[in-house]
């Protein structure tokens, strides 16, 4: 599934990812922006699959899996 950014979100996400690349930058700033960017990442992945109407079947109660999603604060 690819994720719907605004803007603004992919602005601040690809500032987040520089942050978390620098092995220079502190261990808490690059906590701070990993934790930052996992919540912009995941509230743009809900809206997507919401606005798809992908993420719960209501008929079975199926929960959404986003297998094969990688998110790229974790690589």
């Amino acid at each position: 599934m690819k994720v719907r950014l605004t803007q603004e979100e992919r602005e601040q996400l690809e500032s987040y990812l520089k942050v978390l690349q620098n092995p220079f930058e502190s261990i808490a700033k690059r906590r701070l922006a990993k934790s930052k960017f996992d919540m912009i990442y995941n509230r743009a992945a809900t809206r997507t699959a919401n606005s798809l109407g992908s993420c719960v079947n209501k008929e079975n109660q199926a929960a959404c899996s986003n297998e094969g999603e990688e998110n790229p604060s974790n690589l």
